[in-house]
């Protein structure tokens, strides 16, 4: 199964429990999981789509 396919379900995943939650705290999660579904999508480093997942996490977070 492709990155992109496997990001874009986590983002789902993160984006239902959000839903399903009191607090905007998974969305982040969800957003972050799917910019990364993005850059798996145009074929960028498994390093570099961590890395984006992380980053877009922790700026969310804050």
């Amino acid at each position: 199964m492709p990155l992109w396919i496997i990001w874009g379900i986590v983002g789902i995943l993160f984006l239902i429990a959000e839903a399903l939650t009191v607090g905007f705290f998974l969305g982040w999660f969800g957003i972050a999981a799917i910019i990364a579904a993005v850059l798996a999508a145009i074929n960028l480093p498994f390093g570099i789509q961590v890395a984006a997942f992380v980053i877009c996490s922790i700026i969310g977070i804050l």
